[in-house]
């Protein structure tokens, strides 16, 4: 049985940043109301499910070099894996950076203002492989049959 995980996993970090980034533009705006931990757990969890997204990702290329694709979607393919490695690698390392400073000064706001900024553009990255991956399984029917 032939389980696509990848494209069953990826959706997880993809739903995940946005929202912590949503969550954390609330967090900024109405600090009273929201927890400041919302959007730091919301990125855990995509972090965590962004390493078996792109652990499965590899054994989905490594299936597709036995496919004999064209130049084009190798290239696109290649252009998808690394910035699913930047978000995979960029989620963790913001992620263990920001509970770090929270747990370290979880009264200052900046740290606040820093994560929403990285969270911007974890969002453009995941939102970039998304589109990509959508490319590549509806344009060029990668991953299908």
């Amino acid at each position: 049985m032939d389980i696509p995980f990848h494209s069953i996993l990826v959706h997880f970090p993809i739903a995940c940043i946005p929202a912590a980034l949503i969550f954390q533009l609330l967090i900024l705006r109405y600090p009273k109301i929201f927890s400041p931990w919302i959007s730091l757990w919301l990125l855990g969890f995509a972090a965590l499910f962004s390493m078996f997204s792109a652990v499965s990702g590899e054994l989905e290329f490594s299936k597709a070099g036995e496919m004999n694709y064209s130049t084009e979607i190798l290239l696109l393919l290649r252009r998808h894996a690394l910035i699913g490695n930047l978000v995979t690698w960029g989620s963790l390392i913001i992620f263990m950076g920001w509970l770090y400073l929270l747990l370290k000064n979880q009264d200052d706001k900046r740290i606040y203002k820093l994560a929403f900024a990285f969270l911007i553009l974890l969002t453009a990255c995941v939102l970039t492989a998304a589109y990509l991956g959508g490319k590549l399984v509806w344009i060029y029917g990668v991953g299908i049959g």
